[in-house]
């Protein structure tokens, strides 16, 4: 195997380059997956796809193509509600409920691979809970269970088990209920097979720390000045370390320096270069590794945090770190390997965007770490790596136009398009224009007229933080951000995002800067809030003191350490902080025309009262969430009612975070209880109207496009002529008689006295007071949220008649004025 290889070779000669032995290792993993993965059989070639040296896929669920192409055959339990169809890189599958022992789905194929190499099978997935994954393969003509695991709460993702015999020739995978529960879902992303040996041999390190003279040793790195001038060149970089060393950066600058830290005292780069992208051995390492945790990502954030501050600091050691990083994304094989952690399948270029952009960092501030040979290789990685693999997503796969993953993508072409013209004009000509013609494709996509972007509040963020390239290129053409905003034909929604990022605020005052509400894809790790380089970002471009202030209260404090990796160039084109500065608050009253959501703001006795009424731009925008139509409750900052969120995408649970139960709406129930769910994609845009002040506050929503006909109509409505009293009114008709159930949900108890239900906030309380006659009331707490707090949900159940009119108050108030 490729890791044996390397220990083998214990020294390259002098007058072969680092290239030469990076190609020689591609050969022998080709020649490796030639020999494992090829096999021609009475039907129809059967090309297992390799994962990487140590494994291979028989079934990848994570795209169309190429699941065609295996010809598996699926069985839906039809009698049951289930549906399987495909995602965007996973195959989905749903049901609307479930008794014991139910065969949920089943897929199959014929198959011809010799076992060999191979003593493991494993099953890839996001399961809920309560499901039996049987894998039976026909192995030498003999049909066995290699299989049979049931999911439970320990948020595994992937399943294996042992494999003997000579020849594979057939596969049946069955998905079966292990308990009676309501609607589920969940992904299916690969099944394969795997070598225990190999694996181990490719997590060992094997690389030396000189790289065979690719980087120099800490007494030979000399001339430690910036290489590009990306950022800033070397005449400016007396200025910088001055900036660094001021009094508003020096909390920041202290931060990132232990981080680095870190990375000196607890990793080894070269460990990361043969890793493979399996979520089993990932998820292994970042419980079983602590600074593993940090590099979920690969390489790429540790390398340009040590190559920035080993540049300011004048530290040869972070430095020649940085060097080492550089190495082993230039070197690895992991760009190009088919993953669903750490790297995404094929149609995200977040792998190869991560490791161009950081490459080309550290080329400009690391690169007197490296000798030529050693630059030599990076520029092979660039090349090979990151922009072939770019261009090549970025050309087919339209819909990165209206996706985060696509401003990624041009945003790094546009890095190593600069990157080039500066060291190789004559070369670099060709790539900066088509890359910037690239982003002014994608930013028209993916941003909406009113400032929202395309996918939902989750990936706001997500998005603006990849457009940290306009510096960088307004430097390269002598404009201001705003100015070359302008002039190359970016949308002037971008100018006006910031107005967006306020419908989505939260007004807690013990939040970090730039922290919004859970709702869609928000909640986890980096989407938990604005980070620190969106916020520089929107300072510089919308020209606003608001976002000046927030950058300087979240540079203070950094939420958590991923943060650490991106601050470092904010310390060079950031503004200058501000003393004291004041929290950015939502609106009194908004509403997104585009986008469709809405938020109001009141001040009252006991603090800001904040509602939040989720609307929907129509079209195959956004994740999935079936949330059009919810409510948010916040409260003095505290939110009372709330959205799950989304959980990492690793969780089991992830597809369940989405289901229409887990949001406060009103839904349809059918006989048994068990709640109808939204349209995924709705085609029709979905916006509130209304009005408010700060005392007052009407808003509708006409939902009925978005239930399929399990609604012939439905309509929400708040009314409030004060703060402290609102009306929620669901009207909603049927095309048989039903029952339907207004949902509640608070991380808070709930509590029930006298007809009415309380949530405590603080000194005071939520009281929920239907003003009409519910048949059941549920209360439970089986669900949790993103962080893994348990939620307490109400579910008031109405008769069943087909025109439903629940008029619901909402009433906010002291705990002693409570009846």
């Amino acid at each position: 195997m490729v890791g044996a290889a390397h220990r083998s070779q214990n020294r390259i000669d002098g007058d072969k380059s680092m290239t030469q032995y990076v190609v020689r290792l591609d050969r022998q993993k080709d020649r490796l997956f030639m020999q494992t993965s090829q096999h021609e059989t009475g039907r129809a070639p059967v090309r297992p796809i390799p994962l990487n040296p140590a494994e291979i896929v028989l079934l990848p669920f994570f795209e169309a193509e190429l699941l065609d192409a295996f010809a598996p055959r699926f069985t839906v339990n039809a009698a049951r509600g289930v549906t399987q169809k495909q995602g965007f890189n996973w195959r989905n599958f749903a049901w609307r409920g479930r008794e014991p022992e139910d065969v949920l789905l089943t897929v199959e194929a014929d198959l011809d691979v010799a076992l060999d190499r191979f003593d493991l099978c494993f099953v890839h997935g996001s399961f809920p809970r309560n499901v039996r994954v049987r894998c039976e393969l026909t192995i030498d003509g003999e049909r066995r269970c290699a299989l049979d695991a049931v999911t439970a709460e320990n948020k595994e993702t992937e399943f294996e088990a042992p494999v003997t015999g000579r020849r594979l020739t057939g596969i049946r995978l069955s998905l079966v209920s292990a308990a009676h529960t309501d609607a589920e879902q969940g992904w299916l992303l690969m099944l394969g097979l795997g070598n225990r040996r190999a694996r181990a041999e490719l997590l060992a390190p094997a690389v030396p720390e000189d790289w065979y003279g690719a980087v120099q040793s800490t007494d030979h790195i000399k001339d430690r000045v910036p290489r590009l001038g990306l950022w800033f060149g070397s005449e400016e970089l007396a200025v910088y370390r001055e900036r660094a060393r001021s009094r508003p950066f020096a909390p920041l600058m202290e931060q990132l320096r232990a981080e680095a830290a870190d990375c000196l005292r607890d990793s080894v780069p070269e460990e990361m270069l043969h890793v493979p992208n399996t979520r089993s051995l990932i998820q292994q390492f970042m419980f079983a590794r602590p600074w593993m945790n940090r590099y979920w990502r690969g390489l790429s954030m540790p390398a340009r945090l040590c190559a920035f501050l080993g540049l300011l600091d004048d530290d040869p050691a972070l430095l020649r770190y940085a060097a080492r990083c550089v190495m082993a994304m230039s070197a690895g094989h992991r760009w190009r390997s088919i993953g669903v952690t750490g790297e995404l399948p094929p149609g995200y270029p977040a792998g190869a965007a991560l490791s161009g952009r950081a490459i080309v960092e550290s080329l400009d501030w690391a690169g007197a770490a490296l000798t030529e040979r050693g630059r030599h290789v990076a520029w092979d990685g660039l090349m090979c790596n990151s922009v072939g693999h770019l261009l090549n997503v970025m050309t087919r796969q339209e819909w990165l136009y209206h996706h985060n993953h696509g401003t990624d993508g041009a945003a790094q072409l546009a890095f190593i398009g600069l990157a080039l013209e500066k060291a190789h004009p004559r070369r670099g000509a060709w790539l900066l224009p088509l890359a910037e013609r690239m982003l002014v494709e994608n930013l028209q996509g993916c941003w909406l007229d009113d400032g929202a972007t395309a996918e939902g509040p989750g990936y706001w963020g997500g998005s603006l933080n990849k457009i940290a390239v306009l510096l960088p290129l307004a430097r390269h053409r002598g404009l201001s951000p705003r100015d070359y905003i302008r002039r190359q034909g970016f949308p002037d929604a971008l100018l006006r995002t910031g107005d967006y990022f306020l419908t989505l605020l939260s007004n807690d005052p013990k939040a970090p800067a730039g922290t919004y509400l859970p709702q869609n894809d928000s909640g986890w790790c980096n989407h938990a809030a604005c980070g620190p380089e969106a916020l520089a970002m929107l300072a510089l471009i919308t020209e606003d003191a608001v976002w000046r202030a927030q950058q300087s209260r979240r540079l203070a404090n950094l939420c958590h350490r991923f943060e650490a990796y991106s601050a470092g160039p904010q310390v060079l084109f950031m503004p200058e902080p501000v003393a004291d500065p004041a929290p950015a608050r939502s609106p009194i009253f908004q509403i997104m025309p585009c986008q469709g959501n809405m938020t109001s703001r009141r001040p009252s006795p006991l603090g800001d009262v904040r509602f939040n009424l989720f609307g929907w731009p129509g079209g195959a925008h956004g994740h999935e969430h079936q949330d059009k139509g919810s409510l948010i409750l916040e409260v003095d900052g505290r939110q009372l009612l709330i959205d799950p969120g989304m959980t990492l995408y690793m969780d089991p649970r992830v597809a369940a975070f989405k289901q229409a139960q887990r949001h406060n709406l009103l839904l349809p129930l059918d006989e048994q209880g068990r709640s109808g769910e939204q349209r995924f994609n709705c085609p029709a845009p979905l916006r509130v109207e209304g009005s408010g002040d700060e005392k007052s506050l009407r808003a509708s929503l006409d939902l009925t496009p978005v239930w399929h006909g399990l609604f012939t109509l439905c309509r929400r409505e708040l009314r409030s002529d004060e703060p402290l009293v609102t009306e929620l009114l669901d009207t909603a008709e049927r095309p048989e008689p039903g029952r339907v159930a207004q949902i509640f949900q608070s991380l808070d108890p709930i509590e029930t006295r006298g007809g009415e239900w309380r949530i405590r906030c603080g000194g005071g309380a939520l009281v929920i007071a239907p003003q009409w006659q519910p048949e059941e009331a549920r209360l439970d707490t089986e669900l949790a949220d993103f962080e893994d707090r348990p939620i307490h949900r109400l579910r008031l159940i109405a008769p069943a008649v087909r025109r439903h009119a629940l008029r619901t108050i909402l009433r906010i108030s002291q705990e002693e004025d409570s009846p």
